[in-house]
């Protein structure tokens, strides 16, 4: 093992350590749900090693990890660095820690005692709808302004119908329906509505 003469060279940025302690907590769930769902395959395939356990109703037993709190005795270090840009010189600065171990203790004379603490909670949560948004409605305006409302709201192009015509200002033209339908709930992605229009 190499040597390690500068305490710097022990630390490691917060995220990082956050990050990997998550993927280890979700890793460990997936092992935990790979392992249940092979003694539900071997029940249902009534394999030698389980065999008796379908006609018995038994299924297999799945486990879940509710929740993982973390506390964590840390040193502290500031990573200051500047770079140098068309603008001038910039500064920016990371939070980097190093957990607390008789090791660390030893070799750099740091005293438990003067330790800072981190603490975390990971806990599962349930997976999250797609972002939607809701269509407007633009049914008795003017074109401008109902192209200037559902532009607003996010939607372009607009495709209008029965024909493309020039939109002015003045445009008398009335807006009867929107493609989509307004009130209805489309992905945040969602860009292009046809609108249907009359002369007033």
């Amino acid at each position: 093992m190499s040597d390690v003469n500068n305490e710097s060279d022990i630390f490691a940025p917060i995220e990082d350590v956050l990050v990997n302690t998550g993927r280890g907590i979700a890793r460990a769930q997936a092992e935990l749900d790979k392992t249940s769902m092979e003694i539900q395959r071997m029940i249902d395939e009534n394999d030698e090693e389980v065999e008796g356990l379908q006609e018995a109703g038994i299924s297999a037993t799945w486990y879940t990890i509710p929740e993982t709190e973390i506390k964590l005795k840390i040193a502290v270090s500031v990573e200051k660095k500047t770079e140098s840009t068309k603008k001038g010189k910039v500064g920016n600065s990371r939070l980097l820690l190093r957990t607390m171990d008789a090791t660390y203790q030893n070799l750099f004379g740091y005293s438990h005692e003067i330790a800072s603490e981190l603490r975390a909670k990971i806990v599962p949560i349930p997976r999250p709808q797609k972002a939607t948004k809701e269509v407007i409605d633009i049914t008795g305006e003017t074109m401008p302004e109902g192209i200037r409302m559902l532009r607003e709201a996010g939607f372009t192009p607009v495709t209008i119908t029965p024909s493309k015509i020039k939109i002015k200002d003045d445009d008398k033209t009335v807006v009867l329906d929107t493609n989509p339908k307004p009130s209805t709930q489309v992905s945040f992605d969602h860009k292009k509505i046809e609108v249907t229009y009359t002369n007033a």
